[in-house]
């Protein structure tokens, strides 16, 4: 897995340019249409972070082929020499198997030699169920993923200060700390659970800002509700989905004023924010709170607008638009300054928009497995 990337990219990692190739490279793999040689199959590559400091990486393949029934599977993972035996491998793989799950991948295969104790440890942490020993691998498979508090690892993918994360059991608390005699002296020697985390490579698509077609838009907006349009799946008000469940529909905007500009609505139709019971509207915050979380943490971002917009000549359905301002911009142009619809919208290609909803939704999921 990575031997392929250091033969074609490591002469080039050390440029912008190169760099950016090899983000493009990766991001393609996860799309249907991207060129691939013979033998590879769709694939998302996820990183393992502590804050900006790289320790590893795990990619999940969409579908397996002949090769990869017997070596390889739907996961593979590694993890930087300085950060492994501190625990890294098992909480990347637990936090990806949910990920796998949402690309329809269930049950997951993860294979290793017999001889690598220490995958197989991590396999076996994340409570693989042994299928069979040939062809010099082991292979394991993984029902859909269910929580268990009272599991060491799904303890650790709870949040620091939780007041309901249970204590790990001594058996492995010392485990742990063994763990980290071999790393004694080190600066960075533990890693903090709130740090750490999965992330999607990203690239920021080049778009232009073009002047707003508001006859078109009007036409458009007061012709029908274009939440529940887009929710009845109409073609005219085909948006990019984020999130969609009983409560809300989270979105990307059709004429995003900067990139990552979303909106989220609640799932019935509703006009009036005070008419919503606390209840229905505090469900919809949560979602406007996960998206937000979302978008900062995969768009630059200085400052997260929200705020409800809309009409009862227009736009009736309630909805709330969160708009990242990216760093940079004077204070002058700032706030409502930024947000005014005489600068025109961005026109950001399709494909970059679909990333970007891929992306934005595996990351909200992410969170919701972790507790976040």
């Amino acid at each position: 897995m990575i031997g392929a990337e250091i033969r074609g990219f490591s002469d080039s990692w050390s440029t912008p340019e190169g760099f950016a190739r090899y983000v493009r490279e990766l991001r393609g793999q996860a799309s249907e249409n991207w060129p691939r040689p013979d033998g590879y199959v769709l694939c998302t590559t996820l990183r393992w972070v502590d804050g900006a400091r790289y320790l590893g990486r795990i990619a999940i393949r969409h579908r397996l082929n002949a090769r990869l029934r017997i070596t390889g599977g739907h996961l593979g993972y590694d993890v930087r020499p300085s950060a492994r035996r501190r625990g890294h491998a098992t909480l990347m793989l637990a936090r990806a198997l949910p990920v796998a799950q949402a690309l329809g991948i269930n049950p997951a295969l993860l294979t290793c030699d017999p001889t690598n104790l220490g995958s197989r440890a991590v396999i076996e942490r994340a409570r693989g169920i042994l299928e069979n020993c040939g062809n010099g691998q082991l292979a394991s498979g993984y029902p859909p993923p269910q929580r268990n508090p009272d599991h060491p690892v799904d303890a650790d993918l709870r949040p620091s200060g939780s007041p309901d994360r249970p204590q790990p059991r001594a058996a492995h608390r010392r485990k742990r700390i063994r763990t980290l005699e071999h790393v004694a002296g080190e600066q960075d020697a533990t890693v903090r659970e709130e740090d750490r985390g999965l992330v999607i490579l990203t690239a920021m698509a080049d778009a232009r800002r073009v002047e707003m077609d508001w006859q078109a838009y009007h036409r458009l907006v007061r012709r029908a509700c274009f939440v529940c349009e887009l929710l009845a799946d109409k073609p005219n008000y085909a948006h990019h989905v984020v999130h969609r469940d009983g409560v809300a529909v989270a979105f990307l905007s059709r004429f995003p004023l900067w990139p990552g500009h979303l909106l989220v609505a609640p799932a019935t139709h509703v006009e009036d924010v005070v008419a919503v019971d606390v209840a229905q509207y505090l469900a919809v915050q949560r979602v406007v709170h996960a998206a937000g979380r979302a978008l900062v943490a995969e768009v630059e971002t200085e400052r997260l607008y929200v705020l409800s917009l809309g009409s009862l000549q227009g736009n009736r359905h309630v909805h709330w638009h969160l708009v990242p301002l990216p760093p940079g911009v004077p204070y002058e142009q700032q706030q409502v300054t930024a947000l005014a619809p005489e600068r025109g919208h961005l026109d950001i290609p399709d494909q970059a928009q679909a990333d970007l909803a891929s992306r934005l939704r595996i990351r909200m999921n992410l969170d919701s497995v972790s507790g976040s």
